[in-house]
């Protein structure tokens, strides 16, 4: 009884080397806790030190797999249906995950362990075989690996990354160097949106980060500082050279052939891309990728669009402004007038609305977005009065522009009695803290 776990884990053995699908590995898979459950039985330490690496092993072919056949259009998500199917005894077969009886906790796994790369798995192997080694005391066997140290996570990312202060510091070779994406390969993918702070965009990518506008009200020096890690600069601006291959990288999903915000990827959503610190070389660089990369719409937004008008913007790329007091009126609409004019959907992002706006030639704009502050580090949050929404919306539509009403916009009601009756309403300006341009209006 003793060597029944030794024995089952030969016979796996040979069937995770013979499997080359995703249902018979994911057949082998489930291998695994039969195999563990006899050699705990039998208190067989080594067959289930045996079998959770087996169990890793098997998972990683899984998971390559899975990557492989999304990357081809082979493989639908769940148990939605594709366009596509094959067939097993001549009946046609929806090519899912859930068909091949691989269930979303095991798919999840797989993929995490298959995106690894050969050195990386086997390094985090050898940790794990450390760790069970050390810790001989009878007890069950960790069955994940264990995740690399902070330390190193935050060491590889800033080994990957050039602030703007070490790029000042290159030869021009260097600096070259670190423009070619295929320098720094890597399966870094768009970041998915599962929030509602930028849902017309469901996807974020940031081949720059940082900024030195020290908005008060800004989320993305908020989000840099609470994760130092991913952030090891700092909001301190930043070149990050491997997620250039990230568009490549990243399947379009179905979803997009009906929802355009599906298609549409926030583009340096931790940055001010065309700032005035920015190399020119970095926007370049990403500008390349976006020509590169058709299949997808790449959204901008600056505060700096006088600078953006400085380029030769592609079709795909969805370029915006941020207009959130009225002083930055005649900057925007100047800057829009001077765009290419094969640039792609131009836009303004009316967020957060500080004051009244009145623009004169929206007509140069196809899109507005109106959103309220949401609260930050210093600042509260805001919700401008609804006549200031109505003008805005009012003033849009006049010109023939799609508005888009962000979910932290709402909030403050029309609050009237008769005959000028005394009552306490909403605030009818924003804080003081949120007017970083001067006094409040």
């Amino acid at each position: 009884m003793a060597e029944g776990a030794l024995i089952r884990l030969d016979v796996a053995e040979h069937a995770l080397a013979e499997a080359n699908t995703i249902d018979r590995v994911g057949q082998v898979c489930g291998f695994f806790d039969g195999i563990r459950k006899v050699a705990l039985k039998t208190k067989n330490r080594d067959a289930e030190i045996r079998a959770v690496e087996f169990h890793f092993r098997a998972q990683r072919k899984l998971g390559e797999l899975i990557t492989a056949a999304a990357k081809a259009d082979a493989l639908a998500k769940g148990g939605r249906p594709h366009q596509k199917t094959y067939r097993v005894k001549n009946n046609p077969v929806e090519p899912t995950l859930a068909g091949a009886g691989v269930d979303k906790n095991t798919a999840h796994s797989a993929r995490q362990l298959g995106r690894l790369k050969p050195v990386e798995f086997k390094e985090r192997l050898q940790a794990w075989r450390q760790s069970v080694d050390e810790n001989d005391d009878g007890g069950r066997i960790p069955t994940k690996l264990p995740e690399p140290p902070r330390e190193e996570v935050a060491a590889k990312t800033r080994a990957n990354t050039v602030s703007l202060k070490e790029w000042e510091t290159l030869s021009l070779d260097e600096q070259r160097e670190f423009l070619q994406p295929h320098n720094f390969p890597t399966d870094s993918q768009f970041n998915k949106q599962e929030g509602d702070g930028i849902e017309w965009a469901q996807w974020s990518w940031n081949p720059v980060v940082g900024c030195r506008h020290d908005c008060p009200y800004c989320y993305a020096r908020d989000i840099a500082e609470r994760y130092p890690d991913a952030y090891p600069h700092a909001f301190e601006p930043a070149f990050r050279p491997y997620m250039l291959n990230a568009p490549g990288n990243t399947k379009l999903p179905d979803e997009a052939a009906a929802d355009t915000r599906f298609k549409n990827v926030f583009t340096c959503s931790m940055a001010d891309l065309f700032g005035r610190w920015v190399p020119r070389s970095w926007i370049e660089a990403v500008l390349t990728v976006v020509r590169e990369q058709s299949q997808w719409n790449f959204l901008f937004l600056t505060k700096f669009p006088k600078r953006m008008a400085e380029f030769d913007i592609p079709e795909n790329a969805w370029m915006g402004t941020t207009v959130d007091l009225q002083r930055r009126v005649a900057n925007a609409e100047a800057a829009f007038a001077r765009l290419n004019s094969d640039a792609g959907v131009r836009w303004l992002s009316v967020e957060p609305m500080l004051e009244p706006i009145k623009f004169e030639r929206l007509d140069l704009f196809d899109w507005v977005v109106i959103g309220g502050a949401a609260r930050s580090n210093k600042t509260p949050k805001f919700h401008p009065p609804l006549p200031w929404i109505i003008d805005l919306y009012t003033q849009a539509k006049a010109a023939g522009c799609a508005v888009y009403m962000k979910t932290n916009l709402l909030g403050s009601r029309v609050l009237e009695l008769p005959f000028d009756a005394p009552i306490k309403g909403d605030p009818s300006q924003a804080p003081s803290e949120l007017h970083y341009l001067g006094s409040a209006a």
